[in-house]
């Protein structure tokens, strides 16, 4: 019921907009214009995706899950829910990177190990800790945090 309602969801969505929040708050050095924070984003942009193996694509819609693989963090309906996005939208590219710690992140890393090779150059798949550098964040339009379950 689940997987599809958010297929129903997902499917449905006629485009991925990137938001435009590149910067933390807290590294703010003053007034930046509009154009200089768009520059970054481009920036991190390319790292991120030289980093993760992807086509470097300055159109591309990044998203990413970078942490715990488990239950309560919903990692498996992000695995369930990869390819509807990447078949629906052909602009986006998806970075998913973390050790599964429990039953549903070994389910989840079942599911994506096959698909890695399906979408070269757009999903990568790293199950295990994966230290990204703080500066190529900025280069993702979306971070996942279905966040199931809160302890």
């Amino acid at each position: 019921v689940e997987l599809k309602r958010e297929r129903t969801l997902f499917g449905g969505l006629p485009c991925i907009m990137p938001l435009d929040n590149a910067t933390d708050p807290a590294e703010d050095h003053g007034q930046a214009s509009v154009e200089s924070l768009q520059l970054q984003r481009v920036g991190a942009k390319a790292m991120l995706q030289r980093h993760c193996d992807l086509d470097e694509d300055p159109d591309a819609k990044v998203l990413i899950f970078i942490g715990r693989w488990v239950k309560q963090k919903g990692v498996d309906h992000i695995a369930m829910i990869t390819p509807l996005l990447l078949n629906s939208h052909p602009e986006v590219q998806i970075v998913l990177a973390g050790p599964p710690d429990d039953a549903c992140g070994l389910y989840a890393q079942e599911l994506l190990a096959p698909m890695a090779p399906l979408f070269p150059g757009r999903l990568f798949v790293c199950p295990e800790f994966f230290a990204l550098p703080g500066e190529f964040r900025r280069g993702a339009h979306l971070c996942f945090a279905p966040s199931c379950s809160e302890p």
